[in-house]
């Protein structure tokens, strides 16, 4: 008989799973590196710098959003992110490593 295994995890590891996989994908670590030194950017700026189309770009900030790692402030007609404010202790040390690195 199979029971649930929801209650074994806290909502920190799940939080914590989501982060590890939204930064499973290296265009998602240029787009944090880039916010990372710029502060803030639109997701134009973003499209000087990294050869992908625009709704690759979307759907990489979408996932981040997701993973509370961006804020965004909707300022018509852009949408300008940032790294959020709010971050867990495991996401602000592992931004930490990857900011780090060389």
């Amino acid at each position: 008989m199979a029971f649930s295994k929801s209650n074994i995890f806290t909502e920190e590891d799940y939080r914590n799973a989501v982060t590890c996989k939204a930064l499973g994908h290296p265009a998602r670590i240029f787009i944090l590196k880039y916010l990372h030194a710029e502060q803030n950017c639109i997701p134009q700026e973003i499209l000087k710098h990294l050869p992908l189309s625009k709704p690759t770009i979307s759907h990489h900030l979408k996932i981040l959003r997701e993973a509370q790692i961006l804020d965004f402030e909707e300022k018509y007609p852009n949408i300008i992110y940032r790294i959020s404010d709010d971050l867990s202790n495991f996401q602000k040390q592992t931004l930490k490593n990857l900011f780090s690195v060389v």
